[in-house]
């Protein structure tokens, strides 16, 4: 009976622990085993955002995992999938903006801010490491910021330039890179400030113009 007593310690400790890390600020993530959708929970085990999503950008964490993994504390929002889109949230489920999706991944931040797309419009903006938006989505593409400078455009689109060779399940080509072609370009700096007007055609004579008036890029 000693040596049961001494193998169920460490679990029962384990277990012990594991109850006490959940008394944290945050949510968990939970599964709803019929539909196999994520939602949030609270410390105390109550729903706070409906199991809808197909996934969390950062990461899934099972509901028995120890420690569990807790959301929306270093930042106040989390990036769910819904309906083919990826967009962020807040600790209420509010929308609040859509995901800009760059290298297999939400946007990197660079010099602190980092790009996101407006919820209705095809816009582009930047937000900080909050999610705050810094600069309004008001361009139809911006590059990441560089020397405290962006390039921006309008009328711009972005067109395919390699295909995977993949079909996806609605029968269509899935492409990873692209190009931006057309349109009007120009170059803002971090305060949304634009340095050089959008009235060139394309991102080489930007460079130039910003060589001339002596800014870096």
């Amino acid at each position: 009976m000693k040596s049961i007593y001494l193998y169920f310690f460490p679990v029962f400790f384990l277990l012990s622990s594991c109850q006490q890390s959940q008394k944290k600020p945050g949510l968990y993530s939970f599964q709803n085993p019929e539909t196999e959708y994520y939602g949030f929970k609270d410390a105390d085990g109550k729903i706070v955002i409906p199991a809808q999503y197909i996934g969390v950008d950062n990461g899934i964490a099972g509901d028995h995992e120890c420690p569990p993994k807790v959301y929306f504390v270093d930042r106040p929002y989390e990036i769910v999938s819904k309906n083919r889109k990826k967009f962020a949230i807040d600790q209420t489920g509010k929308p609040l903006f859509r995901a800009y999706w760059f290298d297999n991944g939400p946007d990197y931040f660079k010099q602190g801010l980092s790009r996101f797309v407006h919820l209705e419009k095809d816009k582009i903006g930047f937000m900080d490491n909050k999610g705050k938006e810094i600069i309004p989505a008001i361009f139809d593409w911006a590059s990441p910021f560089r020397n405290d400078t962006a390039f921006v455009c309008n009328g711009c689109k972005a067109v395919p330039i390699r295909p995977i060779k993949f079909i996806a399940a609605t029968g269509n080509q899935i492409y990873e890179y692209k190009k931006i072609i057309g349109g009007k370009w120009g170059a803002i700096d971090k305060r949304g400030q634009v340095t050089i007007p959008l009235k060139y055609d394309s991102g080489k004579q930007v460079e130039t113009a910003l060589k001339e008036k002596g800014i870096k890029s």
